[in-house]
């Protein structure tokens, strides 16, 4: 659909016969359903993505980052992760532009979630303007990569872009300087052969689409 393929297509059609005959209950494929059912947003499919977004959130723990699932796939991780909470990002904005309305408080945390991945600041002032440079990680304290610095700033960014200013007050200035000093990471330490700040170049392609997507959504600068 993205390519230009249109919607009656037989492909396109049987794809859709397929993921709506099947139930999910992890983020992955119910964040990708969401997508695909608003990008083709058919007859009922404003619905079936209000019901989708109910289950996605039931995945969503106390510090705001998204479980594998419940009882499938991953679950016995017991915790959320940044990775999951973007293809929930996503989802929510897909949601969002086909009229689903969301509340700002669900926008809100999903900020807090990728706040929670946000490096601490080193204290040293900055001159010039210029943002200290500040990454997010996997989970909460974990180290810094740039695969999950493009989720956190893709995440703040689709929250400045969806809620703006009708989140609450006290999340205003971190969304904006998330934004900021996750960049200025990115400007020091992004490359194209693999996942800075993860050992061993892991993840490099997830790196990548990332920077795409921060780069082709909402300007976050």
């Amino acid at each position: 659909l993205k390519c230009g393929v249109r919607t009656s297509h037989p492909v396109i059609q049987r794809g859709r016969a397929y993921i709506l005959a099947h139930e999910n209950d992890a983020t992955y494929p119910l964040s990708t359903k969401i997508m695909a059912l608003a990008e083709m947003n058919e007859e009922g499919d404003k619905e079936r993505i209000q019901d989708l977004l109910k289950l996605l959130w039931d995945n969503q723990l106390g510090d705001w980052l998204f479980l594998y699932s419940i009882d499938g796939y991953n679950s016995h991780l017991a915790r959320g992760d940044l990775s999951n909470a973007l293809f929930a990002g996503l989802a929510m904005r897909s949601a969002s532009q086909v009229g689903v309305s969301i509340k700002p408080s669900r926008w809100g945390d999903l900020a807090e979630g990728a706040i929670a991945c946000w490096k601490a600041s080193d204290g040293l002032p900055r001159t010039g303007g210029r943002a200290e440079p500040r990454g997010f990680s996997y989970t909460p304290g974990g180290g810094v990569t740039s695969s999950m610095t493009v989720a956190g700033v893709s995440m703040l960014a689709i929250v400045d872009e969806q809620a703006g200013n009708r989140i609450t007050g006290r999340l205003r200035i971190p969304v904006k300087m998330g934004i900021r000093t996750g960049l200025a990471w990115l400007e020091e330490n992004f490359i194209w052969t693999a996942n800075a700040g993860q050992n061993g170049g892991y993840h490099n392609f997830f790196s990548i689409y990332g920077i795409c997507l921060l780069y082709t959504s909402p300007s976050p600068r």
